[in-house]
């Protein structure tokens, strides 16, 4: 059987005067900053300058790595120890295993715990805390995540400032979930840090994929529900996005379609224009955007080209999980993506080299961060969410 795909093109484009404000240029270039992979729980560096790629670390429970604004360090949600030593012992966890949130200096290779879980954890009594994925604030000076601790059920909204090393966490009320979810998924833009999950109207039976926005001091600002559907699958992913001169939340579907949630009418649209993401920090560099393609009928996977420069010839790149399997380097100047045989293969200068071996299967990869805009994006609006 054909599968449509949903392809994904890159293309070189310079960006407007107003793109290059909002993002200014990191110091790193693509010959110098390290590119960080997820290999069977633990995090590999790459470095382009001498071509090494080094274990950095020793867990094998880490997950998907969010690097900071500066580029100097990660942050992850890691399956904590208590729940590592059960795992490992056969007994098991029901559900989501108990989570932590660390921090990895990508200089020195120091890792630094800063969310872990309470005194009285106790796994056999459904007493302990799952947490979402890591956002940090625009500035790289904070860090956010969600809280759900059992037994109690209920959520938080925790952020941790770097300088003072303080956690706050704020309690959130969220509806009744549908089914069996994690913690709430979190993304930190201008707008505010947008709250996601599926939820269960009690009272009708229907069920939506709701998002919540909420300052960073835990105030709700608002409130926008997407109809769930089963003809859409699942929510890929969703990110900050800039659109006719202000932050809308993008939402990506396993199918390919994409929607625009505007927080401040909280109301939605399709859009059919294809979404852009840029390396942050960039001027006329290339950038990746999204092309539906109708009838998906899986969903999965998608296709890439890549052009390093417009005189450039144009590089395939077989298909990959997802847009969130491709990264730029901070200048724009490389790619690298996660191929179907789980291994990671980095484009530069007109070269395609795979640096990964066939027993180390990526599930991750970051190099920079990431800003989305739309064609219609605009000349006001804010730094795009990393992502």
């Amino acid at each position: 059987m054909l599968i449509r795909r949903v392809l994904i093109l890159i293309t070189t484009l310079m960006l407007g005067s107003s793109l290059a404000v909002l993002h200014p240029a990191h110091g790193q270039s693509s010959d110098t900053a390290p590119l960080i992979v997820l290999v069977g729980g633990d995090f590999w560096k790459y470095s382009p300058a001498d071509g090494t790629f080094v274990q950095m670390t020793q867990s094998g429970y880490h997950q998907t790595p969010l690097l900071a604004p500066d580029g100097s360090q990660i942050a992850y949600r890691t399956v904590a120890p208590e729940a590592i030593a059960a795992i490992e012992a056969g007994q098991g966890t029901s559900g989501f295993p108990a989570t932590n949130i660390n921090l990895l200096n990508l200089t020195t290779g120091e890792e630094q715990s800063i969310a872990t879980q309470p005194d009285n954890i106790s796994l056999a009594e459904g007493r302990y805390i799952l947490r979402s994925e890591p956002s940090w604030s625009l500035d790289g000076t904070q860090v956010a995540w969600t809280d759900l601790a059992y037994p109690s059920g209920t959520d938080s909204l925790v952020v941790y400032d770097l300088a003072s090393v303080t956690p706050v966490s704020y309690p959130l009320t969220l509806p009744q979930r549908y089914g069996i979810q994690g913690a709430a998924e979190i993304r930190w833009g201008e707008t505010g840090i947008a709250v996601w999950i599926t939820g269960l109207d009690a009272s009708t039976g229907g069920i939506n994929e709701v998002f919540t926005i909420y300052t960073p001091d835990g105030q709700l600002l608002s409130t926008a529900l997407l109809p769930y559907s089963d003809t859409s699958g699942y929510v890929l992913d969703f990110f900050w996005i800039e659109h006719q001169g202000n932050q809308d939340l993008g939402v990506l579907y396993s199918n390919g379609n994409f929607y625009l949630i505007d927080p401040r009418q909280n109301t939605f649209e399709q859009y059919l224009n294809p979404p852009t993401f840029f390396a942050s920090g960039t001027l006329g560099a290339p950038s990746i955007s999204l092309v539906h393609a109708p009838a998906n009928e899986i969903g999965l996977p998608f296709g890439f080209t890549y052009q390093p420069d417009a005189s450039g010839g144009v590089v395939t790149i077989p298909e990959t999980l997802s847009p969130l399997t491709v990264t730029f380097a901070p200048n724009g100047a490389a790619v690298a993506y996660i191929n179907p045989d789980g291994q990671v293969v980095v484009v530069q200068d007109g070269t395609a080299q795979t640096i990964t071996s066939a027993d180390q299967l990526a599930t991750a990869l970051v190099w920079a961060t990431r800003s989305w805009t739309t064609a219609e994006a605009g000349g006001a609006g804010g730094g795009g969410g990393a992502g």
